[in-house]
């Protein structure tokens, strides 16, 4: 099958469509244009370029069908504004395009991918045109509202996420759908609103005008209402925030009162052997160096994996929201882990709140299957994303559980600012100045010699925010995996990994 063959099927079938739902009519022909390419996976001329060309013309179809849309939804309520056409996600789509090809998997697995993928990057277009439209009108000065409705039956996630935002302050998942999902979202554009997903229009009831009567505060007033309003902005000079949601500045929750805290901690130890010029920037040099070189990972049972996969918002969760942990299960000690490490009131915390543990790896990693140096958290490497994560990601010299317990001075670091506050002040200090000085010079390889030297068990690494399968970037394996979870994580597009087939630092 030439492309020109697939671009003539596809535009057959949807040409059958009788429908006058935009969204319902993405939405079919998303799944329409998944099926063609998994019938003819194998019969399309060289898949991948055909596939990143099909897709690249239904984005572009599909945003000129919006965009006429909402040219006609303006008019009728005297609006003139231009539409936007969101980011064409090249990366994704050549991932997709590059999987169809991969020798090392099953026709059947294949033809899934072709599917479901393609299907699902073809629906994420629609939802993205409406994201970038309702920020472009938002910044014009057009007071926008998103507004995610329940038919009143949904499940506990997605009744955690009805309710009417300001553009901006909603949160991510507010666009996000599972499967056999019936929520709408909807767009407020002042006199009209539509719906983001079916495109139907309801009248907005008027808001009524309530006079005006300025907020008089006293002196204590005035300084606390400042106080609260610069700890949004506190971080943002040290790479601790996110610049998502139309500018707004968020910094995660655990790291709210960080900057203090940490102030307090240097001043403890400024007088330490590890404040020493020579050993600080030994310290400091070795670990800028390890953590650029090294990948953000964390231990996991296939079970967890499975369940997180199996789960509606596909989300990594901390023993505080499971009541159970792979490691050590104490939520007291847990809390006052968090307190020590990052100067937070865990008692304004809510249990999704909590930052989720992991660990620094190298890029081969064989070198940690090995050593075992995750093998009380289960038998799969997870490794993240790293530019997703650094900037809300802090880490420690070692276990930090245990280090506390022993009532060990200490403190995390950010992974974006490499300093000796993430030693702990030990019987091991030493050890970790000596072990950062061989580092330096190469006589110690990689992080894993580099532990073994300053006698800890691994660099322990801590997130901020939520964490979620859309932040994985591989999984990593030895022996055996399950094939389904192999078969899962592939349709997301997931790299899975043998370390015992191919070399670990892909």
């Amino acid at each position: 099958m030439t492309y020109n063959e697939l671009k003539t099927e596809f535009l057959r079938r949807v040409n059958l469509l009788k429908l006058t739902d935009m969204a319902a009519l993405n939405h079919k022909c998303a799944e329409i244009l998944g099926k063609i390419v998994s019938e003819n996976v194998f019969e399309i001329d060289d898949i991948s370029e055909s596939c990143k060309k099909i897709l690249r013309e239904y984005y572009e179809l599909m945003n000129k069908t919006n965009a006429l849309l909402q040219k006609k939804l303006d008019e009728k309520i005297g609006l003139q504004i231009a539409a936007q056409k969101a980011d064409f996600p090249v990366e994704r789509v050549t991932q997709i395009a590059e999987s169809l090809t991969d020798p090392t998997v099953p026709p059947e697995t294949i033809q899934r991918r072709a599917r479901s993928a393609i299907e699902n990057v073809a629906n994420s277009f629609h939802d993205d045109y409406v994201m970038e439209n309702a920020k472009f009108r938002s910044k014009a000065g057009i007071k926008c509202y998103i507004v995610r409705e329940t038919d009143g039956n949904c499940c506990k996630w997605c009744s955690s996420l009805a309710g009417r935002y300001v553009y901006g302050e909603e949160p991510d998942e507010v666009y996000h759908h599972h499967d056999n999902c019936t929520c709408t979202t909807t767009f407020e554009n002042g006199r009209e609103r539509q719906d983001v997903w079916s495109k139907k229009k309801w009248q907005v009831t008027p808001v009524l005008k309530i006079p005006y009567e300025p907020l008089v505060l006293d002196k204590n007033q005035a300084e606390n209402l400042q106080n609260i309003q610069l700890a949004k902005y506190k971080n943002s000079a040290n790479g601790l925030t996110s610049t998502k949601n139309n500018g707004t500045i968020e910094v995660p929750k655990t790291l709210l009162g960080y900057e203090k805290a940490k102030d307090a901690y240097m001043e403890k130890i400024k007088n330490t052997e590890i404040m020493k010029p020579e050993n600080r920037e030994a310290v400091e040099k070795a670990l800028k160096t390890l953590i650029d070189e090294g990948d953000f990972c964390m231990g996991i049972r296939e079970d967890v994996l499975n369940t997180i996969i199996d789960s509606n918002d596909r989300r990594f969760k901390n023993q505080m929201e499971t009541e159970s942990s792979m490691g050590a299960y104490n939520p007291k000690i847990r809390k006052k882990a968090s307190e020590i490490l990052f100067g937070v009131d865990s008692s304004q915390l809510k249990g999704r709140d909590f930052e989720k543990y992991g660990f620094l790896a190298s890029k081969d990693k064989r070198i940690s299957f090995e050593d075992g140096e995750f093998s009380d958290y289960g038998k799969i490497i997870i490794q993240f994303d790293k530019n997703k994560l650094f900037d809300r990601t802090t880490y420690t010299i070692g276990d930090s559980l245990n280090r506390i317990t022993d009532e060990s001075l200490l403190f995390a670091e950010k992974v974006s600012a490499p300093s000796v506050c993430a030693v702990p002040q030990d019987n091991f200090t030493n050890k970790t100045i000596e072990a950062s000085k061989k580092f330096n010079i190469g006589s110690i390889k990689n992080h894993i010699e580099f532990c073994h030297d300053a006698m800890t068990e691994y660099i322990e690494l801590q997130y901020h925010g939520d964490l979620s399968l859309d932040d994985v970037e591989v999984v990593y394996y030895q022996g055996n995996i399950d094939y389904s979870l192999k078969s899962k994580l592939e349709e997301f597009g997931i790299k899975v990994i043998n370390v015992d087939d191919k070399k670990g630092d892909e």
